[in-house]
């Protein structure tokens, strides 16, 4: 077995620097990636479909449609957008800043193209309301089965 000689081009004290720096970097991406939530859509029974797509499910969000295919209104339920939850929604279904999505609903709201969605403090009211209301869907952070509430498949995953 041969070692290695400290004149190899790998133990040059500004190559190792590099190395360290890439590795670092490296390692805060995937460090980055890993705190990214995963998101469930949880819907009442009575309404949204089992599977969607998540251009389908943007649409929803984006107020695009107004009814499921049975006719039942579509009625939005969001935890607050201050919340971690909230901003990774925001990202995630809109590409906006909560600030940015705030905005862009009252534009909707003010122009009476969708009712206004109900927004709650906690992931837990979101679900009670959910579960009461028919026709209900939201996006949460953990997913729900219950006698009232499917989580609803996102290109054929839980979670996304």
């Amino acid at each position: 077995m041969k070692g290695k000689k400290l004149n190899d081009p790998f133990f040059i004290p500004v190559n190792i620097k590099k190395y360290f720096l890439l590795g670092l970097l490296l390692l805060g991406g995937l460090l980055a990636k890993s705190q990214e939530k995963s998101l469930f859509v949880i819907a009442n029974k009575i309404g949204a479909p089992r599977e969607m797509k998540l251009s389908e499910l943007k649409s929803v969000f984006h107020g695009e449609r107004i009814s499921w295919e049975k006719g039942e209104k579509i009625v939005i339920a969001m935890v607050k957008s201050k919340s971690g939850i909230g901003a990774e929604i925001a990202d995630k279904i809109y590409n906006k800043t909560p600030e940015e999505v705030r905005g862009f609903w009252a534009g909707i709201v003010f122009s009476g193209k969708f009712d206004a969605f109900y927004v709650f403090n906690e992931v837990n009211e979101v679900e009670s309301f959910i579960a009461a209301t028919p026709g209900s869907i939201a996006i949460t952070d953990s997913a729900v089965n219950t006698a009232s509430i499917k989580t609803i498949i996102i290109d054929g995953k839980k979670s996304f």
